[in-house]
């Protein structure tokens, strides 16, 4: 009871503002399986999910309210920041307290499969069949999407964001500084150092010091995406990837190793920012924006964000270097996000609930997620060509969006509406979109969704957890020169083995045999 009690207080519930509308135990309000609204009469729904600072609240926003009043579906909300949502889910289910819809939620793939043997999360599929005519149109012209989400047991528990592979964030190069120089793009990682050798020493930014970081990154994650550039691709939130067919542990390879004696000696000549496993994205941004422009190359989202507006334009997307064979790769994210959404045993209105997902698995229903409404909050130019965001006097684009459209913070459940997306009347974001699509053909996926079963699961995320956190704790070391790759290798490969990696793997490549037949 008190850890009930806790959980309840900890928790900001917000009420929709529906008036006072039937009980779920009304069994006269009348479900329309066609058309809207989708109830006569409104019903209250319990809904869960994570919220973002910059987010207005739930009951406040627009497309919440629009869509309300188009189905006669309202909610009370519970909303959780991410730093607190394991705990918050976890609690909901343990003391069995939980909502009717789990909304820009994050479902693991384990507690798909635990909580739905359960029964605590219901099946959807029989659902979606019958009531879900925009779901069955995607899986049905993409059936890999409905693959990624259906579990071993053949239900599916939980429904994706389905967003174009991004490939993000990208590598940048400072164009500006090659043509100062007199370089071109370079095309093998030898061109590449002798560029990076060129910004450090040759004053590209021309103004007689030597402050320029030729090549700077924040994080391992963001070191592990940049070894694209030997080939190498990590996947699962970490250190897996398929190659040739078979699940590897990309940090024990000896290709790995060898990435490593690259990185030791662009470290130790200062090539590589010394910065890069202590400093945070706030700190390259510093940087970056400082009074001279210091930044060769770099990864990011959007070269904006880390050199401000005024340099964004100096940056272009690099284009992944030649491997031995000529090929090139870049990673890219799965467009498929799995544990957005999901429905409780708690739900008495699973078939309505089911349509009005389904509307945000449109593209009008994407755009009213993405965008809004046209004439009220976007508009269109005369020829139908680009778009843009209506504001307020002194209301910016951020703003805007917080209030009026679901997207923000990310987590969304729904289709993103990428045609009309990208026909956004914005000078940054259109550069993005056509550096973003110079890298495009080299997108890969290190590693394919697919669902383990749920004991295995349970031992593979107790050794991944190990194997990860030990194979990051080395990469950093081995770089920086705190652990020898010449006399420590041979026992750092010995550790992972101790600590369960071949039973990891045999468990990944059971699951994948059976994905792939």
């Amino acid at each position: 009871m008190r850890r009930t009690l806790a959980f309840i207080a900890a928790m900001v519930v917000l009420f929709a503002g529906c008036g006072k509308p039937p009980t779920n135990t009304s069994i006269s309000n009348k479900f329309n399986e066609t058309g809207y609204p989708i109830m006569e009469e409104k019903i209250v729904l319990k809904m869960m999910g994570i919220t973002d600072p910059s987010f207005s609240d739930w009951s406040k926003n627009l497309f919440y309210r629009r869509m309300e009043e188009m189905t006669n579906i309202c909610f009370e909300y519970t909303t959780v920041a991410l730093s607190n949502w394991g705990e918050k889910k976890n609690l909901a289910f343990a003391s069995d307290d939980l909502p009717d819809v789990f909304f820009k939620s994050a479902i693991t793939s384990q507690e798909e499969l635990t909580y739905g043997d359960q029964l605590f999360l219901i099946p959807l599929e029989m659902l979606i069949e019958k009531h879900a005519p925009n779901l069955n149109k995607i899986f049905a012209d993409e059936p890999e999407i409905k693959k990624a989400i259906t579990a071993p047991d053949r239900h599916i528990y939980a429904l994706p964001s389905i967003n174009e592979a991004s490939g993000l964030p990208l590598m940048y190069i400072n164009e500006k500084w090659l043509d100062n120089l007199g370089l071109r793009m370079p095309e093998t990682m030898e061109e590449f150092v002798a560029c990076l050798r060129a910004f450090k020493n040759d004053d590209p930014n021309m103004n007689k010091q030597k402050d320029e970081i030729p090549l700077t990154i924040w994080g391992i994650e963001q070191l592990k995406r940049f070894m694209a550039n030997v080939g190498l691709l990590f996947g699962d939130g970490a250190n897996v990837c398929v190659r040739n067919d078979k699940v590897i542990f990309t940090p024990s390879s000896g290709e790995y190793k060898n990435a490593l004696i690259q990185l030791r000696s662009l470290y130790k000549e200062e090539l590589l920012d010394n910065d890069t496993f202590t400093q945070t994205q706030e700190q390259v941004r510093a940087k970056g924006s400082g009074k001279s422009p210091v930044l060769g190359c770099l990864l990011t989202y959007s070269p904006d964000l880390q050199v401000g507006p005024d340099r964004h334009g100096d940056y272009v997307s690099f284009i992944p270097l030649k491997l031995n064979d000529g090929s090139r790769v870049w990673p890219t994210d799965s467009k498929v996000k799995r544990g957005k959404f999901a429905i409780t045993n708690k739900n008495s209105y699973p078939e309505a609930t089911i349509r009005w997902i389904d509307y945000l698995y449109s593209e009008e229903g994407g755009i009213l997620s993405w965008a809004g409404k046209e004439n009220e909050d976007f508009k269109f130019n005369d020829n139908k060509t680009r778009w843009q965001f209506i504001l307020e006097d002194d209301e910016t684009v951020s703003q805007k969006r917080a209030r009026t459209v679901m997207q923000p913070g990310g987590g969304e459940p729904c289709l993103k509406p990428v045609a009309f997306w990208n026909m956004i009347d914005d000078d940054t974001e259109q550069k993005n979109i056509s550096e973003r699509n110079k890298v495009r053909p080299y997108f890969k996926e290190p590693f394919p969704l697919f669902y383990i079963g749920n004991e295995e699961q349970k031992k593979a995320d107790i050794i991944k957890t190990d194997v990860n956190s030990y194979a990051d704790q080395m990469l950093a070391r081995f770089i920086t020169g705190d652990a020898s790759l010449e006399t420590e290798w041979d026992g750092y490969i010995k550790a992972l083995e101790r600590m369960g990696l071949s039973e990891l793997l045999e468990i990944y490549n059971k699951a994948y045999g059976d994905y792939a037949e």
